[in-house]
């Protein structure tokens, strides 16, 4: 279709099988009540997918026991109908789709007991060999938590790491943002591409075509569920190398997430907040139960995935450009090491914007963050 990487239909990616075949694929993704693992187990048992969706229509004794729904739907002589609007709509929002036994399907989801039969994508997956970074966290995040999460992923993407996240509110899409800057993003949605969720990221999702890819398994107009999530949730972790929770409560799908990532070796970092927030006890929790390692700067990741990094300008002994708010931070900080309270006091400066230049100073190792939200100048 439109993209490099991903070149949809089984007819195209494999000439000797005909497009009845790319529909009849297609029929099993579509049929409600059906997982793809027991597509594949129904498929097993026929000498092609075509035959096994004739098994279906026909109503024949089938080797698998179905749902009653799905069965519904085989027997509604309107299987090709919906296959073909299917295939127009996927066309008309350039999204292409790929089978699970296609060259360009990731192989970090063949591991998947539940993989997926049919990716869909818009945009260019990352290359094989291109490291990912899921950061994940919260809708309901602190402004604090965005920025971390905006400046991680703006520098792991330049070094070279597509990022991983899901498009919902909050962390996922400050994520997505910071990666555009200066690299490429990786959008799980837990709906269909049709029906983007939620609609304020419409945009944000065409930016993230441009620049990486928008990928679901469901088909294209799947309104988003509450059980849409946690499936999505399983590719997150799938695809990353490595996982950051920049905000998670104790019990959220972004710990359930990094539950699943623990369970398959990948390496867990986790943002340290302050004592008594709700929306860092998840963090605590990983950190200190050895799960995760305490994140306080995106070198801790980028070592993890062995990315290219750059020399920072301190150690060349050229001082990094500084911004008015950073100067007068540095200023304070040249004469005491000071508490947040203490800067916030001094500086005047709002408490968001001060913990947000903070963080950029952190990140161009001009201060050091010690125990207790206490600074000091390096």
């Amino acid at each position: 279709m439109h993209s490099s990487q991903c070149k949809s239909g089984v007819d195209t990616l494999y000439p000797s099988l005909s497009s009845n075949e790319r529909e009849a694929l297609l029929a099993f993704v579509l049929t409600p009540g059906l997982s793809s693992k027991k597509a594949r187990e129904l498929i097993a048992h026929y000498p092609s997918i075509r035959a096994a969706l004739e098994a279906c229509t026909r109503g024949e004794l089938l080797p698998i026991a179905l749902p009653a729904a799905s069965h519904a739907f085989f027997q509604s002589g309107q299987v090709s109908e919906y296959c073909a609007r299917e295939l127009k709509l996927a066309d008309r929002l350039h999204t292409d789709l790929i089978p699970y036994y296609a060259p360009q399907f990731p192989e970090k989801l063949k591991t998947l007991a539940d993989c997926p039969l049919i990716l869909y994508c818009k945009g260019t997956l990352p290359a094989k060999e291109q490291p990912c970074a899921a950061i994940i966290g919260t809708r309901n995040a602190t402004e604090w938590g965005k920025e971390c999460a905006y400046l991680f992923a703006k520098t792991l993407a330049g070094l070279g790491a597509s990022i991983v996240s899901g498009l919902a509110r909050g962390i996922d899409t400050a994520a997505h943002r910071g990666a555009l800057l200066t690299g490429s993003t990786l959008a799980i949605i837990g709906s269909g591409i049709a029906d983007i969720y939620p609609r304020e990221n419409s945009a944000l999702a065409e930016e993230i075509a441009a620049k990486g890819a928008v990928i679901s398994e469901l088909p294209m107009q799947t309104p988003p569920t509450r059980f849409s999530f946690p499936k999505r949730n399983r590719l997150i972790c799938a695809f990353a190398d490595a996982l950051l929770v920049a905000e998670a409560p104790l019990k959220s799908g972004s710990m359930l997430t990094m539950s699943m990532g623990y369970e398959q070796k990948k390496r867990l970092f986790a943002l340290p907040g302050r004592a008594l927030q709700e929306v860092y006890e998840g963090n605590h929790h990983l950190i200190q139960s050895g799960k995760a390692e305490l994140a306080h700067h995106p070198d801790q990741i980028a070592h993890a995935l062995h990315l290219r990094q750059t020399p920072r300008a301190t150690e060349k002994g050229v001082l990094p450009p500084l911004l008015p708010d950073e100067q007068k931070i540095l200023d304070f900080l040249s004469r005491s090491e000071l508490s947040l309270d203490q800067l916030s006091y001094a500086t005047a400066l709002p408490v968001s914007h001060l913990q947000s230049t903070l963080m950029q100073l952190m990140l161009k190792a001009l201060i050091k963050e010690l125990p207790g939200k206490r600074y000091i100048k390096k």
